[in-house]
């Protein structure tokens, strides 16, 4: 089927263009600047894609992006190719999936959005036949459940799943949330600058209290240690991460956090050379203490194993208990 039949060019304002209207929506979470520039070099020189309603205002299918950047730059008229009155929502959606399809593919969470509307509009039998193997995604399972539930979450999560801010399995875990709940938590996570890794540590060890205490998660974030914390004027973004990191921990693993606590304060007092690092057992399961020791070269490391093994003979009781 070619769903660019029966069309007509013809030049629009873009004040006649609802942006606000999403039915063909596919997202893109790159800056506007490079294609700005582009644009006010050489213009437009693929006409965008739009639909008339029977206001006469028009819905972009394809080109949205185009679209805004004239608007932006004050033209005065678009040139346009305006899709027969008959296109209905599903081919429109199509026609957007089709020509984003190298970013969809790139991008998890486009894709995941494009996932939800393609389950929105069709039958799941009818994507996972015509359309899922063009974006690598199986056709059953978990992960196809995984995507359509980030899909849904709003634009401020998604764009940080594709800039890489958060992990996808961040994002199943803020699916779960209620809206009030995971917008909370991720304007803490945003607040603390945190890298994926150290933003899932957080997201995941609140939504597990969460369950654990039978406590909402804001309940938790406006709990007087953690607004201590949090809103605290006078540490930097960074210490508060590390801060309110620590308190987690201890809230989750209480003994653990305790005996790392009592390991740091023994190794500050020592206060071991800057070549000398000190490290606990795993979990604290004993009292046991690695000590690695940095040195310049061989001959330095020779000397110094040269020292110990004199050491362990002059001591054996000591070095052997």
């Amino acid at each position: 089927m070619n769903l660019l039949k029966n069309m007509r060019t013809a030049w629009i304002k873009p004040a006649q263009v609802n942006f606000q209207n999403l039915m063909f929506w596919v997202p893109s979470f790159e800056v506007l600047e490079p294609l700005r520039a582009s644009v006010e070099q050489v213009g437009i020189l693929n006409p965008p894609v739009v639909k008339s309603d029977k206001r006469n205002i028009f819905i972009p299918v394809l080109g949205r992006r185009r679209l805004q950047v004239a608007a932006a730059l004050n033209f005065e008229s678009v040139e346009v190719r305006i899709a027969d009155p008959s296109l209905n929502d599903e081919d429109g959606y199509l026609m957007a999936f089709w020509d984003n399809l190298a970013r969809i593919k790139q991008d998890p969470a486009v894709k995941a959005h494009a996932i939800k509307r393609l389950l929105e509009l069709f039958p799941r039998e009818t994507i996972a036949k015509n359309i899922l193997p063009f974006i690598d995604t199986p056709a059953r399972g978990p992960k196809l459940e995984r995507l359509r539930k980030i899909g849904g979450l709003e634009n401020d999560i998604l764009e940080a799943v594709s800039n890489g801010r958060i992990q996808e399995k961040s994002a199943i875990l803020f699916a779960e949330l209620p809206l009030n709940e995971r917008q909370s938590l991720f304007k803490v996570v945003s607040n603390l600058g945190l890298n994926s890794n150290k933003a899932f540590e957080i997201i995941s060890g609140l939504f597990d209290l969460s369950i654990l205490w039978k406590k909402p998660i804001a309940d938790l974030l406006s709990g007087s240690d953690a607004v201590r914390i949090l809103d605290d004027p006078v540490l930097s973004p960074s210490e508060k991460a590390s801060e309110f990191r620590g308190l987690i921990k201890s809230w989750k693993y209480p003994y653990v956090y305790e005996k790392q606590m009592g390991f740091e304060g023994w190794a500050r007092e020592i206060h071991p050379p800057d070549n000398v690092s000190l490290r606990p057992a795993q979990s604290f399961e004993d009292d046991s203490v690695s000590i690695e020791i940095r040195l310049d070269s061989r001959t330095e490391a020779e000397k110094f194993l040269a020292m110990i093994d004199q050491y362990k003979k002059e001591t054996p009781g000591k070095a052997n208990g």
